[in-house]
């Protein structure tokens, strides 16, 4: 099975292997805001599946510094269910994770889209590090983070989109290269029975 996060649906679709007709794999009440689930990435082999909600609560654009993000942790049963969904990072009000990757020694890599940074989080959640980390910082780069979206590994590097969501600007549309100092977590691929 494959997993696809529905970022207005407050759900997550399950594919079957081979492709066919989605059927709704998890959801849950909380998890409805105008940007919910997003982010999305198997840790370990298909036991445990990592997605982020980008804004919690949110519903009225006028209170968008109000909502926080949030990074879940659901195991997986034998038989490809959901289990037990656990909370494992929240941030302050205003920040919202978009993409995410997770890196050989489990630490995870997620592009904050608010408050416009890269974010570098423990396995369990704990944050280690953020760039750029203050405002003056976010000022000397010769293209700032804005509203950056997508992350993967290349090499030793983290390749992070800025997709420049609420302002638009062409010349922000770039790709960073972030040093991690390690590969990335190979991708894990369910077995397509043939």
């Amino acid at each position: 099975m494959s997993n696809v996060t529905d970022l207005q649906q407050a759900l997550i679709w399950k594919i079957p292997n081979g492709g066919g007709k989605a059927e709704v794999w998890y959801t849950h009440p909380d998890l409805d805001s105008i940007f919910g689930p997003n982010g999305i990435r198997f840790a370990d082999n298909g036991r445990t599946l990592l997605f982020a909600v980008t804004l919690h609560p949110f519903f009225d654009p006028t209170k968008i510094l109000h909502a926080k993000g949030r990074i879940y942790k659901i195991s997986i049963d034998k038989t490809g269910k959901p289990g037990k969904r656990e909370l494992i990072w929240e941030g302050k009000p205003g920040e919202g994770p978009d993409g995410f990757t997770i890196g050989e020694s489990g630490k995870i890599y997620v592009s904050l889209a608010l408050p416009e940074a890269m974010m570098i989080l423990s396995p369990n959640g704990k944050e280690l590090n953020r760039t750029p980390a203050t405002l003056e910082e976010k000022l000397q780069q010769e293209v700032s983070y804005s509203s950056p979206a997508n992350v993967a590994f290349h090499g030793k590097q983290v390749l992070v989109t800025n997709q420049d969501f609420f302002v638009g600007d062409p010349q922000k549309h770039v790709v960073f290269k972030v040093y991690a100092g390690e590969h990335g977590k190979p991708l894990f691929r369910p077995y397509i029975k043939q």
